[in-house]
């Protein structure tokens, strides 16, 4: 197929393409909450309110990236992944190829990625979001403490069909949904107001 291991993955720059797609289809999900709040008779007034959720998002839109394409299909038998077609070579972003691969431009990278959204990945996410509400009365006035929070539990994406499963609860690094962007997703979140 003309991909050979010249450089590094990481190394090579790819040359991409990332013009408007067509044929999308609507994203499915299904969703599940649990939940309550209890507020007791008492002095000072007070709640809490816990809310469990899991939900599953199938026909994600979204790429695969440059990295889950040329490491999938490079690292397959033979070039035999799906994710190899994906790599369309030099000709598709107007490059001239490389004398002995169509799959590269004539500086050796690898080049024309298909980077456009398509319906490829999946995820599922579960968590407890929390709200803890106090008033108190004191000498100078009433003073309400709320804590409000969420605990992230699982997050399971999934890039494309046959891809790996990857778990995001308490990661750092880029965004499986959103391509290239940073993102964080923590295990605890939370929020204290006084007032």
């Amino acid at each position: 197929a003309g991909l050979t291991n010249a450089c590094p993955r990481r190394w090579c720059r790819a040359f991409c393409n990332t013009a408007r797609s067509s044929g999308l289809r609507p994203e499915t999900s299904d969703k599940g909450t649990v939940g309550f709040v209890v507020t007791p008779e008492a002095t000072p007034p007070g709640s809490v309110t816990l809310d469990w959720s899991n939900s599953e998002c199938g026909n994600a839109s979204g790429t695969a990236g440059t990295d889950n394409i040329s490491a999938g299909c490079y690292n397959s038998v033979g070039f035999s992944s799906p994710l190899c077609a994906l790599i369309e070579g030099a000709a598709a972003v107007d490059e001239t190829p490389h004398p002995t691969s169509p799959f590269r431009n004539v500086l050796g990278n690898i080049s024309g990625q298909n980077l456009q959204n398509a319906n490829l990945g999946s995820f599922e996410t579960s968590g407890l979001d929390f709200a803890i509400d106090y008033g108190i009365d004191t000498d100078f006035g009433a003073v309400d403490v709320a804590l409000t929070g969420t605990y992230l539990d699982s997050y399971e994406f999934q890039p494309f069909p046959g891809g790996p499963v990857l778990e995001m609860a308490g990661k750092f690094g880029i965004d499986p949904y959103q391509g290239d962007s940073s993102a964080t997703f923590p295990e605890w979140q939370a929020n204290l107001r006084l007032g």
